[in-house]
């Protein structure tokens, strides 16, 4: 598994060492990896990452917590998205997909208190509601029947 170049739990093993070779191999192929990952446009600026890791900590530090733009992208998307002359379940994948980046960048918050006023079963039946209208506000025109 090559996540621990990533996480920082794969140390580089002292020059010395026999898998000193093979972990630099691994560690510029997961480089490799990220680097084709990136936007053209900007992969320049990652080029000459010591390894996987401070690659990853340099993109987290500079883009981690930024969301906000993707976010408004997301739901304008999410707002301007028909079914057009797409089948209904073309239409929904899509839709799905943008949720589900959506529940990435925004995972619903967890109760850690053990909490009983059913708070969060609220949030999530008001969340179901409104992806609900945001699918029926797209569909064309023949289903205005059940919008109302």
């Amino acid at each position: 598994m090559k996540l621990c170049f990533i996480d920082g739990t794969s140390v580089k093993p002292c020059v010395t060492k026999p898998l000193f070779e093979h972990w630099i191999r691994v560690d510029s192929m997961v480089t490799t990896w990220i680097l084709n990952c990136i936007s053209k446009e900007i992969v320049g600026s990652f080029m000459y990452a010591k390894s996987a890791r401070t690659l990853w900590l340099d993109l987290e530090e500079r883009y981690g917590e930024c969301n906000g733009p993707l976010l408004y992208q997301l739901q304008r998307e999410i707002a301007s998205l028909t079914q057009g002359n797409k089948l209904v379940v073309e239409y929904f994948s899509r839709l799905r997909l943008i949720w589900d980046e959506l529940d990435m960048l925004m995972p619903n918050p967890q109760c850690t208190c053990g909490c009983t006023c059913g708070a969060f079963r609220a949030a999530a039946d008001q969340a179901t509601f409104t992806r609900l209208t945001q699918f029926l506000m797209g569909l064309s025109e023949n289903f205005d029947h059940l919008r109302d």
